[in-house]
């Protein structure tokens, strides 16, 4: 499940992950979970999904907390996110973390079209 799958349905993907996870009544997702898991919902309470404990936590200019961790809601604006606000030594960290990944991954027997999708290639 990608975020581009939620945004395309919700519903169906929550239902999905009910599914996955065993929830007996996958059907009350869509009433009693669904509702709290739009990006509008979330960027109302957006002080719930922030973590505190990051070194990020406080705006360097203005001392207040972060308040931007839900962004912006895009498909495909994490990458931009991360360019523009993660230095060269996190960037080369992520990548040998996709490498050792998708070395995992391999090693497990995924199917090759999954890891395409999620590690990219």
């Amino acid at each position: 499940m990608q975020y581009a799958d939620m945004k395309k349905d919700l519903i169906k993907e929550a239902t999905r992950l009910a599914i996955f996870l065993g929830v007996d009544e996958p059907r009350i997702v869509e009433t009693n979970v669904v509702p709290h898991c739009t990006f509008s919902a979330m960027r109302a309470e957006r002080w719930r999904y922030t973590p505190v404990s990051v070194e990020w936590e406080k705006d360097e200019r203005t001392g207040k907390p972060y308040d931007n961790f839900v962004r912006t809601g895009r498909i495909g604006d994490g990458l931009a996110f991360r360019e523009q606000h993660f230095s060269e030594n996190l960037k080369k960290q992520w990548q040998n973390d996709l490498v050792l990944a998708r070395a995992r991954c391999l090693y497990a027997g995924v199917d090759d079209q999954l890891i395409q999708r999620y590690l990219g290639s």
